[in-house]
């Protein structure tokens, strides 16, 4: 088995909307460093946030197009929820 790791932080700064009301999403390309042979599946997970107090924290996280040489990853919100940043954890394995 292969597996391969990383995380991605989604931050205010780099998205200034995330700070809006509304449904938003935000996406980046994953490039895995070297390819796999099979298309591995990808598990997410939220390592940090920092989100406004006063809202309700609501995020989705989504891995999508999952290839051989990467995946896309989306960070969905919606409503008043403002966040100032997001670090996501992602693993990626497959069998070869």
């Amino acid at each position: 088995m292969i597996i391969k790791s990383g995380e991605v932080t989604f931050h205010k700064d780099q998205h200034p909307t995330m700070l809006g009301s509304g449904v938003r999403n935000y996406s980046d390309f994953i490039r895995f460093d070297r390819h796999f042979r099979d298309v591995p599946k990808v598990v997410l997970s939220v390592r940090n946030f920092d989100i406004l107090n006063s809202a309700n924290a609501r995020v989705s996280l989504s891995a999508a197009d999952e290839s051989h040489d990467g995946f896309e990853l989306t960070l969905h919100t919606w409503a008043d929820t403002r966040i100032w940043a997001l670090t996501v954890s992602w693993i990626a394995y497959a069998a070869r």
